[in-house]
């Protein structure tokens, strides 16, 4: 099974979702990791162009701890948007990666610009990769695949309903995170908690609402989706 994993920008996925996506490779699924912005708005110090080669590298590097592959769209950061040209960009990457699932930060209120602009360019994206009119170089999905929001990191108001149980995969996330070098300086200094604690305090938390060490949550959308009769998260 293929998999699609939308951030809005680097370290998002692998905060949130990192231990799914070590799961799902364990398993045997063949996961794209997508990241968005380039995340050179903080911190300062590096000129945008060069904080966003130096996420870049990172990202690959985390990517790879994972198990998965990395698709690097390079908006900047705040530009993350529903346009037209992206749109049809993302429909390529649905048709040609054809995935079953699609995992997407959830889009509350008090989430930042970007997640929600991610989170409206991969809904609209969806749909037309299952519009025969919709023209690109790969063959158009036979239905859009099923569509999963994720906390992008501790948004009032996400309420799972679906969790998965990463206690057995910390250490791979922890790696990923890591990985993230830039973002885990700037969080330990904004934040005064490393990154992989702040990670570990959400998922368990999530781990106590699903009866477990450590978990991650999803909301499940299945408005445009239909016909799933299984379980598709490990």
């Amino acid at each position: 099974m293929h998999v699609v994993v939308i951030a809005a920008r680097p370290g998002d996925a692998e905060f949130s979702v990192g231990g799914t996506v070590a799961k799902m490779v364990a398993r045997g699924d063949s996961v794209t990791l997508v990241s968005i912005a380039t995340g050179n708005s903080a911190p300062a110090g590096l000129d945008p162009l060069e904080l966003a080669e130096q996420r870049r590298a990172e990202s690959e590097i985390a990517a790879e701890c994972l198990g998965a592959d990395l698709v690097w769209v390079g908006h900047s950061d705040f530009a993350v948007v529903s346009d037209a040209v992206t749109r049809l960009k993302f429909v390529e990457l649905f048709r040609y990666r054809s995935p079953k699932i699609v995992l997407a930060p959830a889009p509350e209120p008090d989430a930042s610009i970007d997640v929600r602009g991610a989170w409206d360019l991969t809904v609209a994206a969806l749909e037309m990769a299952a519009a025969p009119n919709v023209k690109s170089d790969s063959v158009v999905l036979d239905a859009p695949p099923v569509l999963a929001a994720y906390d992008s990191r501790w948004n009032d108001g996400f309420v799972p309903g679906e969790y998965v149980d990463v206690s057995s995969v910390v250490a791979v996330k922890h790696r990923a995170l890591e990985a993230h070098g830039t973002l885990a300086a700037w969080f330990q200094e904004q934040r005064g908690v490393t990154i992989t604690d702040a990670a570990n305090r959400v998922s368990a938390y999530r781990g106590l609402q699903a009866g477990v060490e450590y978990a991650e949550g999803f909301a499940m959308d299945l408005s445009a989706s239909r016909g799933r009769t299984g379980r598709l998260l490990p």
